[in-house]
């Protein structure tokens, strides 16, 4: 380990230690501060359980419903800079991959489709993450959203090695009438008005038996991006509509059932590349449309000693990715046309999860379920060029396309069944010490058939097999409670991300890429990759719960990494298992009620993310930084409440964010690759409440200095030419809030 390093992993365990140190001594000071001044306490259920934040020995970030709609966070991505660890990398609206501690490869490569996640996303207990292709599900009337990092392989299983991300929606209130309303405009710098009309109502229909509450969403952002190649002005706009429909119901004293509908709607003009200053150059269109129908069932039984939890979901989900081959048509075949890639991904989703859990009060307590998923995920890739029949001599059919002027058409079709068994079992040794230990058994098969076709694939290929695998994640955990509001754990837990097979490359065309690797053609498969993860955090309040400090610093080894190999004279990629990688880091969150009116915040995440060896038939080599991580997050603000009509019905807030330098690659000397990030936003929020009524008024400034830091690049390929991504620019509006 490097000078640097030992001094991250000494210095992060040093904070870790002194904190829990410093709240036991603080213990025995007299306090006299205003119980109303004490940080807001916040229940999660990020270990299937309900438990206060401060208590959970695991490091688990929460965002409120009140943060979430007043700092007017409107996806995933507004709440990376938030959460230290947390990293994301976006194409736009609906194109992202997301990653937690430093587990990730960089990139988004939305042709693969058996690129899995290594971050889980889900929406209550329904799973919706997919890679590169990440929902925002409208974040209304939302409980809380929690950031569990770290593995979380024993009750989330794969896909969550590096974490989870849970979005917590409000359920229906079985004995009140209640309604809100959100109307926001604003205008982005260099692009046009954006607008969103939110609602929610909440209906009794059996006054403490039967609720119905419903939520309505539609948002346009508009473009700020000119496509000089069609003359359209501001392209990469976004329009997003969507409703959430729940009905609970009391079916018993102690059975308690929640029917959910989800519909979500995306559309974009364009991918928000540029390859000059807000102007890009592309004459096909390449937006994206995404549709998602979500079902779930849930049943919660209360046995007293322990609970019963049912939930059954199913989702449905369209996405039509679309980009462009004019530029690799022009310099294979010497072929001047828009030629539009068009890439479809349907996916039909059924889950089932049962577990018993114990009511916490005792001793003993315990977790204990099982897991069952059929997944099936039907790939289409259809790229019609314009006039290529009669460019070529001859027709696409020659080459085994079904259509005219199809220079690439082929499918994947994936049937995936995923069995687990899971448990946790913790035990207090004693009235402060606490031993915590999980283990979770997944048994996977998968079934595949692809076909690839056209010019560019050389003729027909098609292949089709099975794929399967089984295996344990562990998990230990020691948690200490030095006193009644410190807590120190310790933790060693595994995660892990399923494999899959590769679609099919032409092997003659690409033949003089295989042969630089050492192979006569691609692999069929590839493996699950895994990590390990060792932490020690703290948990700490002070000053009679007034400053909350949070700590914790990690160590992760990570093997069999799943990795994209590029094959550039052809375009076609394949993934195998190559090389190890570790991540050392360490998250400091705290926060501080410096009395009733004042409150701050400041978060801190380091992150150093490398391989461990060299990777065969590659140049990257031990010590290189994982791509699309930044070593440096850091986040801070204030918000300050103050009487306009009424005491406190008025606030102002400021939020500010540094997102450090990212690389694209592993091997940064080469000169296809690109540094981005390395930018400071600041954010600005004032509002009141309106005197007598149930309205809130509030003003905003988002990215405040202009700031036109890159969150993508990509070089000059075959594919394209030199492109980026930047924050969105300055965004001035205003939003009125209303309760009934």
């Amino acid at each position: 380990m490097s000078g640097k390093n030992k001094y991250l992993g000494v210095s992060s365990l040093a904070v870790v230690l002194a904190l829990t140190a410093s709240s036991a001594a603080a213990q025995s000071a007299p306090g006299a501060a205003d119980p109303a001044t004490t940080v807001d306490d916040i229940v999660v259920t990020a270990q299937k359980r309900s438990q206060n934040l401060q208590d959970v020995a695991n490091s688990v970030a929460a965002l409120s419903a009140a943060e979430i709609m007043e700092t007017g966070k409107n996806g995933l991505a507004d709440m990376v800079a938030s959460v230290p660890s947390l990293s994301m990398v976006s194409q736009g609206p609906g194109l992202s991959t997301i990653a937690l501690r430093g587990i990730s490869t960089g990139g988004v490569r939305n042709d693969e489709p058996q690129n899995k996640e290594t971050v889980g996303v889900y929406i209550d207990e329904t799973p919706i993450s997919v890679n590169g292709f990440n929902p925002d599900l409208g974040l209304y009337d939302l409980s809380r959203v929690e950031v569990l990092r770290g593995p979380q392989g024993t009750l989330y299983g794969s896909g969550a090695m590096g974490g989870a991300i849970r979005i917590i929606t409000n359920k229906p209130n079985l004995t009140t009438f209640s309604g809100s309303a959100e109307g926001s405009a604003s205008h982005t710098r260099h692009g046009e008005a954006n607008y969103s009309a939110k609602g929610m109502i909440n209906l009794p229909l059996v006054t403490d038996i039967v609720a119905l509450r419903a939520v309505a969403y539609h948002t346009y952002q508009g473009g700020y991006i000119d496509n000089t190649a069609t003359g359209e002005d501001n392209q990469n706009d976004a329009t997003t509509t969507g409703a959430r429909l729940q009905l609970g119901a009391q079916l018993s004293p102690d059975l308690r059932a929640n029917l959910t509908y989800m519909y979500h709607d995306l559309e974009t003009g364009s991918r928000a590349s540029q390859s000059a200053p807000y102007q890009r150059n592309i004459r096909a269109f390449d937006g994206l449309t995404d549709r998602i129908n979500i079902f779930n069932a849930a049943l919660d039984y209360d046995l007293g000693w322990a609970s019963i939890n049912s939930s059954t979901s199913f989702l449905k989900k369209k996405n039509t990715n679309r980009t462009s081959l004019e530029f690799l048509t022009e310099a294979a075949l010497g072929l001047d046309s828009p030629a539009p890639l068009v890439d479809t991904t349907e996916i039909e989703d059924f889950s089932q999860e049962l577990r018993i859990a114990s009511s916490g009060e005792g001793r003993l307590n315990y977790i204990a379920g099982v897991f069952y998923q059929d997944r099936k995920r039907d790939y289409t890739q259809d790229g019609v060029v314009p006039g290529l029949d009669a460019h070529v001599g001859a027709p696409s059919s020659d080459f085994g396309a079904p259509g005219v002027d199809q220079v690439f058409y082929g499918f994947q079709n994936i049937r995936q069944k995923q069995k687990t068994v899971f448990g946790e079992v913790s035990y207090k040794i004693t009235p402060r010490l606490t031993a915590t230990a999980g283990l979770r058994y997944f048994d996977f098969s998968e079934e595949y058939e692809t076909f690839s076709s056209g010019l560019l694939n050389g003729g027909v290929s098609r292949y089709s097999g099975e794929f399967s695998e089984d295996g344990f994640t562990p998990k230990f955990n020691l948690s200490f409670d030095a006193t009644r509001d410190s807590m120190v754990y310790v933790q060693a837990s595994k995660g892990f991300r399923l494999g899959g097979v590769n679609t099919t490359v032409p092997a003659d065309l690409c033949r003089a890429d295989l042969d630089k690797l050492g192979l006569s053609e691609t692999p069929g498969s590839f493996g699950s990759d895994s990590v390990w993860n060792y932490e020690i955090g703290s948990k700490n309040q002070f000053m009679d719960r007034r400053l909350t400090v949070n700590a914790s610093a990690y160590y992760i080894d990570w093997t069999d990494i799943q990795t994209t190999m590029s094959l550039p004279s052809c375009s076609f990629s394949f993934r195998t298992n190559a090389g190890k990688a570790r991540s050392i880091g360490t998250e400091i969150e705290t926060r501080f009620a410096v009395n009733d009116a004042l409150d701050v915040y400041a978060t801190v995440g380091l992150t150093d993310s490398t391989l461990t060896e060299d990777v065969p038939f590659t140049t990257w080599s031990d010590g290189d930084h994982v791509p699309g991580v930044a070593r440096e997050q850091v986040s801070a603000g204030l918000r300050q409440a103050f009487t306009v009509f009424e005491p406190r019905d008025a606030f102002a807030r400021v939020d500010y964010s540094y997102t450090g330098k990212m690389n694209t690659r592993f091997d940064v000397e080469n000169a296809n690759n690109r540094e981005y990030g390395d930018y400071h936003l600041v954010n600005l929020t004032a509002g009141v409440r309106l005197p007598g009524r149930p309205i809130e008024a509030s003003i905003f400034v988002r990215n405040l200095f202009d700031d036109d830091g890159r969150v993508l690049a990509s070089p000059v390929s075959i594919t394209g030419p030199e492109s980026w991504i930047t924050v969105q620019p300055r965004t001035m509006g205003f939003t009125i809030q209303a309760y009934f």
